[in-house]
């Protein structure tokens, strides 16, 4: 199997494309200089940036306010931000005592279009307050992320981002 340059994705054997941003597979017949990697590592670079462009990863966050509950949608960070780089809001919740998970919903803006998401995420181990963020892993897949005051830190199921 191989990596894709442009998402980290797997390449499965004689695979034409990566399954997860479509990019060709290439095969380097002996070995690869310096130089001719690093114009590799820049067209890759380039081209993860024009597929995660205009994409940006928001959480509904709710908020009690005079005996109501009010959704607030509070951005993550754009796609790009997110590329293997954990990102959490400057917001603190609530402990989450007796629930072993929690359902967060998210919004994916793209293009000028929204797709919401709902995604369970497990309750990290510990007390206190939680933070809430995102990652974008190996294949552009998104995870919403937990995190206690204790600095342990679940995820949700992945989700490929460029699909939705």
């Amino acid at each position: 199997m191989n990596t894709c340059m442009v998402c980290g994705g797997v390449i499965p054997e004689q695979a034409g494309n990566c399954p997860y941003c479509g990019e060709y597979a290439i095969q380097v017949i002996g070995t690869c200089n310096d130089e001719a990697m690093r114009r590799l590592e820049q067209k890759a670079a380039a081209k993860r940036s024009k597929l995660l462009e205009g994409i940006a990863v928001q959480l509904v966050t709710l908020e009690w306010k005079e005996d109501a509950l009010e959704e607030h949608t509070v951005e993550v960070g754009t796609a790009e931000e997110l590329y293997h780089k954990e990102k959490w809001l400057d917001l603190s919740f609530a402990p989450a005592y007796q629930l072993k998970e929690l359902e967060m919903k998210s919004v994916i803006v793209r293009g000028g279009q929204q797709k919401q998401l709902q995604l369970c995420v497990p309750v990290p181990a510990g007390s206190g307050e939680l933070r809430a963020g995102a990652v974008l892993d190996d294949g552009f897949q998104l995870h919403i992320l937990l995190k206690s005051e204790n600095g342990a830190v679940t995820r949700s199921v992945p989700v490929e981002l460029l699909k939705l």
